[in-house]
């Protein structure tokens, strides 16, 4: 299988009060990958770059490329305040919303509310990921089979 996380790159902006890092593709990347990044940031309904979700996409093509799917394990933000900060985008706000109708969670308190939300679009990034890498392993036997 091949390793797309070799396809993203770390960076770091400088801004004259502050600095934040970023992720994005690097110029190599396949046009499948591109694809695959956009319609995922289109599903989620979110603007690119969304370096969030950039971050996820690239922390599950790291995961299955040691384990299957069910084996992996999704840990959402631990620090309450990341937590809040991720729920303030107009696209988490739609996810907490659909994870509540689509899995009736009950929810404890606010903070465990936008945690079942975010591990709720985690799961989704990882299952489309995984069925991305399924994807091209199928194209690359067929591949081998025509020669």
């Amino acid at each position: 299988m091949e390793d797309f996380t070799k396809y993203f790159e770390y960076g770091i902006r400088l801004k004259p009060q502050s600095t934040s890092d970023f992720i994005c593709m690097t110029d190599k990347a396949p046009e499948e990958l591109r694809k695959l990044i956009h319609s995922i940031h289109d599903e989620l309904g979110s603007p690119l770059p969304n370096y969030w979700i950039y971050h996820v996409i690239r922390d599950a093509f790291e995961a299955l490329k040691h384990d299957e799917l069910e084996n992996v394990t999704i840990e959402t933000d631990i620090y309450p305040i990341n937590l809040v900060n991720w729920s303030s985008d107009t696209f988490a706000i739609n996810i907490i919303n659909e994870s509540l109708i689509d899995n009736g969670y009950e929810i404890q308190d606010f903070i465990s509310l936008i945690d079942q939300g975010q591990y709720y679009c985690m799961r989704r990034i990882y299952n489309r990921v995984n069925d991305f890498i399924k994807k091209m392993c199928e194209v690359k036997n067929e591949s081998w089979k025509r020669r």
